[in-house]
């Protein structure tokens, strides 16, 4: 297809505004590395917990009706395991499953464990390039020693309340997060190190840029 001629439309499901921000990133990022020029988004549905669940039942139910209009390109899903990932997984893949063998658009599911902010802050460096802008350089640079320790743990570990931990650290810059961080998502993700990535993010970064690329062949 070329990437010019025809804009790629994507449908997403997601709980809140920390997971619709740092997916958008992520699609226009790898869009940009794909070559796409032209993206359609569209919000299925941005609700927390069971919310999404209904809404993707819905949204499949949908395929089945005779007045159903075209299906975009491209449907992500994105869903905190909340410490329960096999059985997130298992449903998920029930529903996902239900589009596909009704030969709708090409599903990209991503279970963040625990919770979306423990991928926003798995780079460090990411995390101080989306900040640059907001934060005197001077304060900057004081607090960088200190930021180790917010960091130290790569692994996601379902002791950690990551909201808590990116509020807290903003709270350390002297910044108070409209939307506990939220708002730094989109930028945040643009500038993630591949080799920094957890392996449930890397496994969904990949998974996005076959899909792209796919459309970009088949479309």
């Amino acid at each position: 297809m070329n990437s010019l001629s025809k804009a790629v439309e994507v449908v997403y499901f997601c709980e809140d505004l920390a997971h619709e921000n740092f997916l958008r990133g992520l699609i226009w990022w790898v869009a940009g590395e794909t070559g796409f020029q032209s993206l359609k988004l569209f919000p299925g549905s941005v609700k927390g917990g069971s919310q999404v669940w209904n809404a993707l039942t819905t949204y499949l139910r949908r395929f089945d009706a005779k007045s159903y209009t075209p299906s975009p390109d491209l449907l992500l899903v994105l869903i905190d395991s909340d410490c329960e990932a096999q059985a997130t997984q298992t449903r998920l893949r029930e529903i996902t499953e239900g589009i596909r063998q009704r030969g709708t658009p090409q599903v990209v599911a991503g279970i963040p464990t625990p919770h979306v902010e423990a991928w926003y802050l798995c780079d460090p460096e990411a995390v101080w390039k989306a900040l640059g802008e907001g934060v005197p350089p001077e304060f900057m640079q004081k607090k960088r020693p200190a930021w180790k320790e917010l960091f130290r743990l790569r692994k996601a570990d379902c002791q950690i309340d990551y909201k808590d931990r990116l509020r807290d650290f903003l709270s350390s810059l002297g910044i108070q997060p409209i939307s506990g961080g939220a708002e730094y998502g989109e930028s945040l993700a643009r500038n993630i190190d591949p080799k920094r990535m957890p392996r449930d993010l890397k496994e969904f970064w990949e998974a996005l840029r076959s899909a792209l690329r796919a459309c970009e062949a088949f479309g």
